[in-house]
This record gives structure tokens, sequence and C-alpha cells, in this order.
């Protein structure tokens, strides 16, 4: 389980692991320290492997980072950038393949730190790892054109993977692939 939560003057992104399907937890841990504001955190599983990605305030603009673990979450590594630029990032989503992993999100282009504004500012950004978080791809946008992805959200079986989001105009998109390397039209 994941989740954000106000520890004195910080926001901090929080995981409690399980190996008994929720009947007892682990110890909750911070994912980082430190943070004066971070915020919807996202997971996934896969066999051993598991992610959260959330989006977190540098200072001047919101950003998505990652944390990853290869032992059911007992060890994780540090939080690390996903995104880098300029741009307000927020609600990312993750999910593994059975050799990489992808993380997509949206992304205010104007540099406002306004979560809830205009639709049509936001597009729709993907990038993945083959190394288990330590290095991401460029991040590319898998959207229709520059405004039109709020909320993407992802889902993997085996090799295929599935995106929806939601454009400018209110319309549900999804986007699918049967293959492995090429995720979505120009995401690599």
């Amino acid at each position: 389980a994941t989740w954000t939560a106000r520890t004195g003057n910080n926001i901090a992104t929080w995981i409690a692991t399980s190996a008994d399907g929720g009947k007892r937890w682990n110890k909750p841990l911070p994912l980082q320290s430190g943070i004066k504001n971070a915020g919807g955190p996202r997971v996934a599983v896969s066999g051993n492997r598991v992610a959260v990605v959330w989006r977190q305030l540098d200072g001047i603009v919101n950003r998505i980072y990652a944390s990853c673990s290869t032992d059911s979450g007992k060890t994780w590594t540090l939080p690390a950038p996903v995104t880098t630029g300029f741009g307000n990032a927020w609600g990312p989503d993750v999910s593994f393949t059975e050799e990489r992993m992808l993380v997509v999100w949206r992304q205010r282009e104007d540099k406002q730190n306004t979560y809830y504004d205009c639709f049509s500012v936001n597009t729709a950004y993907a990038c993945s790892s083959d190394d288990g978080g330590k290095t991401w791809s460029a991040p590319r946008t898998f959207t229709s054109g520059f405004g039109d992805g709020v909320t993407p959200r992802l889902a993997f079986a085996g090799a295929r993977a599935l995106a929806g989001y939601v454009s400018s105009d209110g319309a549900l998109w999804t986007l699918y692939s049967n293959v492995g390397r090429v995720i979505f039209p120009d995401v690599k």
C-alpha cells in the first residue's frame, strides 16, 4: 500500500508491505524525507518487483519520482526523478512488462503550479526503464496533440500495453500495442 502523509511541515510518500495478502502489514516506511510537497502515489507489482511513482515539488515545479524494489518491498532504491526539464508533472501511473517498466503522467507545459486548471494545457507523456528505474528513456507524448492528456492510466498483459486518457474535449481515448519494444505510437 502507498499513500502520502504529513509529518511536521513535510508531506511524504509512504509504503507498507504485506506478505500474507493483507492480514498483517510491515511497519510503514517513508520513501523520501525532507520533502515539502508530494502526492498522488501509484504502485505496480510484478513478481518480486515493486515500483512506486508520485509527483513531488522540487522547489520550482512538480516532477515525477520513482522508487523501486526487487525483493518484494524489503529494500528500496533512493527516489529518483523520472521527469526533467520544464513543466509541471501530475497524475503518474506505472506498470511492468516482463522486462521493462513504463510510467505515464500528464504535464502542464506553461510551468504554472496548479493542479485543477484548464485541460487545454495538459499533455500525456510516457517513458520506460529497462534497468529497474536506474535510467529512463526520454519522455515522449502519446496523445493526439498538445493539451490532450488528462489523467493517463496504464496496464500491461505480457508485452501488450493499454493506456487510457481523457482529452481536452472530454473524450476517453485508449491506445494499445502488441509490440514489446514500441509501447505506443512514437514511444520507445
